[in-house]
């Protein structure tokens, strides 16, 4: 990790430093507000990044690069939801599902993807998701946006491990990572047909816990490639299954899938506290670029919070917050005058 000596010489743009400092809605309004410059100057400033997106996603890759520890970086791949509900003209809006309130809501649809070496937490690229009704022949599928991201990402770090939820084991997924040899641990369905010990059937008939165990781990096929499966049962007595293709220790497999909700961490605090959701332009690059101008807010204060050894991200953005504000506030003294 190198968080001490090149981080803060990267160029923090307007906009990001405006995400940071704003409490209210993240809008441009209230960011050059913020700032205390003119609306016309914050979008300016940002239709001017709108033409370099890829210097966005690079700006984020060199981040990690900066700080992450090489030995021990997980790539990381969820989808979210950003929640639009008065939105009509915004592109790529479509009725989806939101977990926080369990309803069906307007919204767009994100696939995020973030390294990680467990202490410092760096959202590497966003791109969105659309469905096969309104993308119709342009269609990707999640586990497609995937791959794509983890082919680049693997180009350009070492990857210990890719983490992901049931989601992104497809058989696509699957096949693509077993023949670039990328180890993976992801949850995986359990109406999956799999054949394990000349048993095929749904997963969860052909792995079973034995009686008063709380683990278990089979050495079986799935659609022709060979993987590792496990069964684990959690607090509520209720269980789970995993996939990888290698082997694990079936004791640490949970605690090394919980590296996977520090990107469920990311955004809750990037919707909380820096406006994930919260851009109102229609066009669908100009809702991509604000997200990746949201995920350079938030690796600046990943980093922050672990080099000031803090608790959380959240408490990082409140001590920028405090300090940007006491500096604006500070009185200016002319040279050789006191303020007493």
């Amino acid at each position: 990790m190198h968080a001490n000596q090149s981080y803060h010489k990267l160029e923090t743009p307007q906009y990001v430093e405006a995400l940071l400092q704003c409490k209210d809605k993240k809008v441009c309004t209230n960011l050059a507000r913020t700032l205390n410059v003119s609306h016309d100057n914050v979008y300016r400033n940002f239709r001017t990044s709108i033409s370099s997106t890829e210097h966005s996603s690079r700006a984020l890759e060199t981040i990690a690069h900066n700080e992450l520890d090489e030995g021990n970086t997980y790539l990381i791949h969820d989808d979210t939801h950003l929640i639009k509900l008065y939105a009509k003209q915004i592109e790529g809006i479509e009725v989806g599902f939101d977990g926080s309130t369990s309803r069906p809501c307007l919204g767009i649809k994100m696939m995020t993807s973030l390294l990680t070496d467990t202490k410092i937490n760096i959202p590497i690229d966003a791109t969105p998701y659309v469905s096969k009704e309104l993308a119709q022949s342009s269609h990707k599928t999640k586990s497609r946006l995937a791959i794509e991201t983890t082919r680049h990402v693997v180009k350009l770090f070492k990857i210990k491990r890719m983490l992901g939820d049931a989601h992104f084991a497809t058989n696509e997924m699957l096949s693509f990572l077993t023949e670039e040899s990328i180890n993976f641990l992801m949850k995986i369905t359990r109406t999956r047909v799999v054949t394990i010990d000349g048993l095929t059937g749904q997963l969860k008939s052909v792995l079973r816990l034995k009686k008063n165990s709380h683990t278990r781990v089979a050495n079986g096929t799935i659609n022709g490639i060979r993987c590792y499966f496990y069964v684990i049962k959690i607090k509520d007595e209720s269980t789970i299954y995993l996939i990888s293709n290698d082997y694990i220790d079936p004791c640490k497999v949970i605690e090394l899938y919980r590296i996977r909700w520090n990107i469920e961490v990311f955004h809750r605090t990037a919707k909380q506290y820096l406006g994930l959701s919260d851009c109102q332009m229609r066009a669908i690059e100009k809702q991509r670029q604000h997200v990746l101008l949201v995920m350079h807010a938030y690796a600046r204060v990943s980093v922050q919070a672990h080099l000031m050894d803090l608790s959380c991200v959240e408490d990082a953005i409140k001590h920028h917050r405090i300090v940007k504000y006491r500096q604006r506030d500070k009185p200016v003294v002319a040279t050789g005058q006191s303020l007493c």
